[in-house]
Formats: structure tokens, C-alpha cells, sequence
């Protein structure tokens, strides 16, 4: 009976996703959202006559396409778009007595789907909007008070602002005590959306994988079409955004300081040259040369040493031992430069 129980709490401990799965998954709409802005900005920057206007319209346009994904992925796969990349999917909080008496996961209703695409789609969008409205309401009332009688508008604007900030500060408060209560397995809800949707996410298991459907599933053209091209869509999206925002990295400013550090490092000195065993000395006159200790006919330099011979000189011992007469340094006849001296 033991070893049942532990075998329970096993398999209870492994459809849980862990802590750090769920804030991996919680990340990737914030970064999905992002490499979205930055692709429309690069379409409305090519063409700005005719795509201009997706700029202005970004958060509706990424709330539809947002909204086109979700649908797929909760009815599909019962699952965010996030959720089912990192092989999740959600089932009702509220277990069932099956036949034999054990308690069983259910699948959630068409109520839980409903719910999980405002908290998805339609929550995100608002309280994106209203950070934008909050953020321009206090770059307004940072350039100064409006003397004239306040209208109607102005008090709701005024009274939104001051508002707002401790309605935002309870909202993420929520979602961090749940994060908290699920990472202390106080509670089995990682966020109060999902609590609110009477939902729960657990790992996928094989069998979930394998019933999954395909775009070979019977229904209509147009459905199979769509689920085909909305499909290909989420396996697609999440490595786009990886790689979109590797060429944001590229060209960002952390970026480009980086290489900058590099490239500032300073030079390292070139290498001390190889002491003569035994080699030539030097002449005592810089205008003689070291082999003939004579003044230097038909000047030629070395360029493995920088040392200056007599073209003839220096031909004739490199030929013969291979090397520069002073740094022993290897060379060939083909480093011997002719100088031509200005008269």
C-alpha cells in the first residue's frame, strides 16, 4: 500500500511543470510581443506609404494575430501557444471519481476555453492599453498644470491617474503571491488568471502527444487549411523570436558598446627577436654595411630584421645559409627589398 501511495505522489510530483518551466513559458509572450513590434516597424520603415499605418495600429493588429493563435492552441491542443511549446497543457482544477474510484483529471469545458482566451488575449491587451494611457496622462501632467476650470474629462483623466497605479500594484501583487504559494506547492495555480478560469496546467504525457491532431484530421478544406497554416505558425513563432531578437541583440547598443571594449584593448607589443648564436656584429657607422663592413653598394633591406646590406652581400649569405645575417630570424631571397635612396 506504501509503495502504491509513493507511486502516486511520484507520478502527482511528475505532471506537476516545475517552477522555472512556467516562468520560462510566462516570458515568451512579452518576448513574442516585442519581436512582433519589431517586425511590423521594419515592414512600416520599408514601405511607409502603404504600411505606415500598422505602426499606429500595432496592439490591434498583434491582438488579432495574438487571438488567431490562442484559438488554435486552446481548442487544439488545450494549451497556450507558450504552454504547448514547453509541453503543457491545462485540465479542469475539479477532479471526477472514475468507475474505480480513483480521482481523474477532466478535460476543460467549452466555459474554461472561453475564459482562458480573455485571460490570454483580451486582459493582456487592456492592460496594455491602460499602461500606455497611464504613461501619457503623466508625461501631460508633467508639462505643467492646466490653469483653466477642469472639464469632465479632465477629472476622469486625473482620477484614472491616480488610481491606476494601486489597481496595477494589486494585480501583480496577485500574481506574485500565487507564484510564490505554486513555487511552495501551497497552491496548484501558477497565476490568478488560471485560478479565475478554474484551470490547471499539467506536462503532457505521451498519449497527449499522440492524440494530438494533424493537419490530415477529416473536416472541411478551409479548417484543415487554417489549422494547417495556423500550425505552422506556432512551431514557427517561437524560433523566429529567438532569432529576431538575436538581431536585435546584434544591433543594440549593449551590443555594439561590447565590441567597442574589445576593440579599445590595447595592442600587444610585438615579439623580442631571436638572439644571434653566434651571428654578425654590427658595424660601428650605420651607412656601412654589416657583412662587408663596407659603405653600402645598391642598398637592400630585409624585411623578416629591417636590417640594411649590401644587395649583393646579403643575396649571396641568405642563399647560401637561410636566415638573416644578425637575428638569425629564417628568410629568403625574396624578402631582400632593393631601396632606392633620394639624391
Amino acid at each position: 500500500m506504501a509503495d502504491f501511495a509513493a507511486h502516486l505522489n511520484q507520478r502527482q510530483s511528475l505532471s506537476r511543470p516545475s517552477f522555472f518551466e512556467l516562468v520560462a513559458q510566462d516570458g515568451v509572450e512579452t518576448t513574442m510581443r516585442r519581436a512582433f513590434e519589431y517586425f511590423l516597424k521594419q515592414i512600416a520603415n520599408y514601405q511607409p506609404e502603404n504600411y505606415g499605418w500598422l505602426l499606429h495600429y500595432c496592439d490591434e493588429v498583434y491582438a488579432l494575430f495574438s487571438c488567431l493563435l490562442q484559438y488554435h492552441c486552446i481548442y487544439q491542443y488545450e494549451a497556450s501557444l507558450a504552454e504547448n511549446f514547453y509541453g503543457m497543457k491545462r485540465v479542469s482544477a475539479t477532479r471526477h471519481k472514475g468507475k474505480s474510484g480513483i480521482l481523474s483529471q477532466r478535460m476543460i469545458s467549452d466555459v474554461q476555453r472561453r475564459l482562458s482566451m480573455f485571460f490570454l488575449v483580451v486582459v493582456p491587451y487592456i492592460k496594455l492599453k491602460l499602461d500606455r494611457r497611464h504613461s501619457d496622462l503623466q508625461e501631460e501632467q508633467e508639462t505643467g498644470p492646466n490653469t483653466s476650470a477642469p472639464t469632465l474629462t479632465q477629472r476622469l483623466n486625473e482620477s484614472f491617474s491616480a488610481a491606476y497605479p494601486y489597481i496595477s500594484f494589486a494585480w501583480e501583487s496577485s500574481a506574485l503571491l500565487y507564484q510564490l504559494l505554486y513555487l511552495f506547492k501551497y497552491s496548484k495555480f501558477y497565476s490568478p488568471s488560471l485560478k479565475l478560469s478554474g484551470v490547471q496546467l499539467v506536462r503532457m504525457t505521451k498519449e497527449d502527444l499522440l492524440l494530438q491532431p494533424s493537419s490530415a484530421s477529416p473536416g472541411s478544406s478551409v479548417v484543415r487549411l487554417l489549422g494547417f497554416v495556423v500550425g505552422l505558425l506556432a512551431k514557427a513563432v517561437p524560433v523566429g523570436v529567438f532569432f529576431l531578437k538575436f538581431l536585435n541583440w546584434w544591433h543594440s547598443d549593449e551590443h555594439a558598446a561590447t565590441t567597442a571594449a574589445i576593440t579599445r584593448l590595447p595592442v600587444p607589443p610585438p615579439p623580442e627577436p631571436m638572439q644571434p648564436v653566434p651571428g654578425v656584429n654590427l658595424p660601428p657607422h650605420p651607412a656601412q654595411c654589416p657583412l662587408c663592413f663596407k659603405s653600402r653598394r645598391t642598398a637592400a633591406v630585409l624585411t623578416t630584421s629591417g636590417y640594411v646590406f649590401c644587395y649583393a652581400c646579403a643575396h649571396d649569405y641568405v642563399e647560401q645559409h637561410g636566415r638573416c645575417p644578425i637575428t638569425h630570424v629564417p628568410t629568403t631571397a625574396l624578402q631582400l627589398v632593393r631601396l632606392y635612396p633620394n639624391n
